[in-house]
């Protein structure tokens, strides 16, 4: 799929998002005998400079980003 924003209402301090990365590919499933494949896992903070992402963006800045 690609990359996704979720956003931590209850997180106190900034940024008040995070970056994961979204699959539905077989081989990045948990359990491969299952009907629907789907698994997400957040990207480290160190790696969204590399994507375009900065802890200083809000949470509307991220989700264009991603776009």
């Amino acid at each position: 799929m690609g990359y996704v924003i979720k956003k931590l209402v209850e997180k106190k301090s900034d940024p008040k998002w995070k970056v994961q990365f979204s699959s539905r590919k077989k081989e990045h499933a948990k359990n491969k005998d299952v009907k629907y494949l789907s698994r997400a896992w957040d990207i480290p903070k160190q790696r969204w400079s590399g994507l375009g992402f900065s802890k200083a963006m809000t949470l509307s800045e991220a989700k264009f980003r991603c776009k």
